[in-house]
């Protein structure tokens, strides 16, 4: 059931990342400056190799797990810390794999890359960082609860 959940979100957030993507592209929303710019922060993400992607996908996945493991004490600060863990996600240049979709699908809709290069130069990597970076965290505090009792 619970794997179930997270696939169906995991399915959401990438189709609304698409649809950002979609409506960047063709809907006209954005000026033509702010598409340029769309296009040149994206080609920055993409010219990671699928290693490096993986690789700068684990500390986001960390510091995603962090923010959920903080907010249910954080009180009526909740959008501080989300603003404030996203913003060291900016700063570190990682790889998260839903915000980073949009980048991915906003160059595979402009026609600058191919499905290939979507799916196994970022979403996969970015996908198996983040999970690793987020079980690195949920284990190391699991286990830190517990240890006086193993």
């Amino acid at each position: 059931l619970t794997l179930r959940l997270w696939c169906t979100v995991f399915a959401a957030n990438l189709v609304g990342t698409l649809c950002f993507a979609g409506a960047a592209v063709y809907a006209g929303i954005f000026s033509a400056e702010q598409v340029e710019a769309f296009f040149e922060i994206s080609h920055h993400l993409m010219a990671k190799t699928p290693q490096e992607m993986l690789l700068h996908a684990v500390p986001a996945g960390f510091l995603v797990a962090a923010l959920v493991w903080m907010l249910p004490n954080t009180q009526g600060s909740e959008i501080w810390v989300i603003i404030g863990m996203t913003y060291l996600i900016a700063l570190g240049d990682f790889a998260h794999v839903v915000a980073g979709s949009a980048e991915a699908f906003l160059l595979l809709l402009g026609g600058d890359i191919d499905l290939v290069t979507t799916l196994l130069g970022f979403v996969v990597p970015a996908f198996i960082g983040n999970v690793i970076g987020g079980s690195v965290l949920f284990a190391v505090l699991a286990y830190a609860q517990v240890r006086e009792e193993l």
